[in-house]
């Protein structure tokens, strides 16, 4: 199976749903911001302060372009990886990529109730956060939605239904609850 890549705002569910998602359909789960957290030994906040967006952006694009080559895995990608064009070229030609969403105001509220956003995750601009997360949604969502073979709301339902609601939409049901084998009695 190709793979499935969640795309949207930081704190839209790309990772929780990812990890439920990977559970349930048997595919190994992979947090890109972790992982370049974790070959940079530091975490996005301070990346962005030492380094740089830009460098980020080049390590996001690295570490997602080469796990487009791999298969059979869910990707919760960084948010503002949909600004490169050749990014989303190249997972695309592997993956089946899907659009979660949420309001400004429930971005918000995850952001301010989620303890790693304060110390870990960079402000992007030096408006208010929720000034911040209205404008870059404003910015990406055309790139969102470009991106994006299904949209998914993840405002105020269980993981397992917004996984469920992926499943559907991504024509994968078969995969994950194949249909019984007929008897062969019922095949004369």
């Amino acid at each position: 199976m190709s793979n499935i890549v969640l795309i949207g705002f930081r704190c839209s569910g790309k990772t929780t749903v990812g990890r439920y998602l990977g559970t349930r359909l048997k595919m190994e789960f992979v947090d890109s911001d972790e992982l370049i957290e974790l070959r940079s030994r530091n975490n996005i906040r301070q990346i962005f302060e030492t380094k740089g967006e830009s460098w980020f952006r080049d390590r996001e694009a690295e570490v997602l372009l080469e796990l487009s080559k791999r298969d059979n895995l869910v990707i919760a990608s960084g948010g503002g990886c949909v600004l490169r064009y050749k990014t989303i070229r190249e997972l695309k030609r592997n993956a089946r990529v899907v659009l979660l969403e949420a309001t400004v105001e429930t971005l918000h509220r995850r952001i301010k109730e989620d303890p790693r956003s304060a110390t870990t995750r960079p402000a992007l601009t030096s408006m208010s956060l929720f000034d911040e997360i209205n404008s870059q949604l404003e910015l990406r969502r055309p790139y969102y939605e470009q991106a994006a073979e299904v949209r998914v709301v993840t405002e105020s339902r269980p993981i397992d239904d917004i996984a469920e609601d992926i499943i559907t939409q991504l024509g994968l049901r078969n995969i994950t609850n194949p249909p019984p084998r007929p008897h062969p009695e019922n095949d004369r």
